[in-house]
């Protein structure tokens, strides 16, 4: 790794090549999949927008303390982020959106980090639903490739979709760390990094907050074996994965 420290610059916020630097804008060409549902003061959507435009030329201050807490990591220069970001994972159609997609470089090389935004909303539904939907989706379409990507996922993750505590962890967690590593492969990162990013408002509620705790620490316990609860402000890492990228989970939080 490189001693020598790089003078730092600053970053962008890009969708489509264009630059976003107002809420208008970045509602306009990246909105959320559930436009009026998350699209509102105190949800992550738009909390999530307004900290990177608020920030920029900068990473929201959050993100970067959190990142700069581990030493393998350093200030990130020549950034951009993308909203609402699709990525591959495989070889089926409907990648997955990534919230915001942060590319960029520190002085130890290349970085890739997918940054998911959540108030109080879940992590998706949880694999057993996933899984069921997708077999009646399966039914209806005999052509759809739901079931093999879910069957693909837990095979990536070493995980037998038999059992039960499998079953119960949230399926977005999944597709996150596939997409950030499969980012880092496609750009020769040799670090990959999930940032749960979240935001504690007037809408959110301890509860559900502490439930989203939960289902994250039961997956990083039943994938990566990490068996302590992150905490914001902290990152863990490397996990060990079968892919080549350095794999790491940070959690960082406002409060709005």
């Amino acid at each position: 790794m490189a001693t020598a420290a790089l003078p730092h610059s600053p970053g962008v916020v890009l969708k489509s090549g264009r630059r976003l630097a107002t809420l208008d804008e970045w509602h306009r060409h990246a909105p959320p999949k559930e436009k009026h549902k998350h699209w509102k003061d105190g949800r992550s959507a738009k909390e999530c927008a307004r900290a990177w435009l608020d920030a920029a030329p900068d990473l929201p201050s959050e993100i970067s303390d959190t990142l700069r807490s581990c030493n393998d990591i350093g200030s990130l220069r020549d950034w951009c982020a993308e909203p609402e970001a699709k990525v591959r994972i495989d070889g089926f159609r409907g990648p997955p959106n990534i919230d915001v997609l942060l590319t960029g470089c520190d002085d130890y090389g290349p970085v890739v980090v997918a940054v998911e935004a959540k108030a109080d909303e879940t992590f998706g539904a949880v694999i057993e639903r996933t899984l069921s939907d997708a077999y009646a989706r399966l039914e209806a379409k005999p052509k759809s490739k739901s079931v093999a990507r879910v069957q693909q996922l837990a095979k990536l993750f070493g995980l037998t979709l038999e059992q039960r505590d499998v079953l119960d962890l949230r399926y977005q967690l999944m597709t996150v760390t596939a997409a950030v590593l499969a980012e880092a492969e496609r750009r020769a990162a040799q670090r990959a990094i999930v940032v749960v990013h979240e935001f504690v408002t007037p809408l959110t509620t301890p509860e559900k907050r502490a439930r989203n705790s939960r289902d994250l620490d039961l997956f990083l316990g039943e994938v990566f074996g990490h068996r302590n609860s992150l905490r914001p402000g902290t990152v863990i890492g490397p996990l060990e994965t079968s892919r080549k990228p350095m794999l790491y989970f940070a959690k960082a939080q406002r409060f709005v």
